[in-house]
């Protein structure tokens, strides 16, 4: 019997507060689909990428008309398939992720590198209407009986 292709979004305003509830989001939708596993690795890869994801929103020139503008947002889509679960975060700048070196006294910097070595893959692709998905691919465990 083929499994079907599941499917979830959820829209976030582009606040320090996303991360946290991206990882709420992450955590409730593996935890419906059965696959326990892998939530804390999920919730660990949601949180870099939708900070990543922030961070690039915050970045962006603001419109000079946008003195009262609501927070720009983000996307953060799931999908599930046959052997893999897919994570994908949108955000509206056209700026390309790359992983740093962070030296020891640094706070940040390690995010998509911690990403690369959870994953089996990560990667991101910019959209012609704007913006980017990064994107990071995580293997379900067939013989992982949740």
């Amino acid at each position: 019997m083929a499994e079907e292709t599941r499917h979830n979004r959820l829209e976030l305003s582009a606040t320090p507060r996303a991360p946290y509830q991206a990882r709420q989001h992450v955590r409730k939708t593996l935890a419906n689909w059965g696959h326990h596993h892998l939530i804390e690795t999920a919730e660990l890869v949601i949180s870099e990428l939708t900070t990543n994801a922030v961070t690039a929103t915050q970045h962006l020139p603001t419109p000079a008309d946008a003195t009262l503008a609501a927070p720009a947002h983000i996307w953060i889509d799931l999908y599930q398939g046959p052997t893999f679960v897919l994570l994908e975060v949108w955000d509206p700048s056209p700026e390309r992720p790359h992983p740093r070196t962070a030296t020891p006294d640094e706070e940040g910097g390690r995010g998509l590198t911690l990403v690369a070595q959870l994953t089996t893959h990560w990667g991101y692709r910019p959209l012609p209407g704007g913006g980017k998905i990064t994107w990071a691919l995580l293997e379900l465990d067939r013989s992982r009986a949740d």
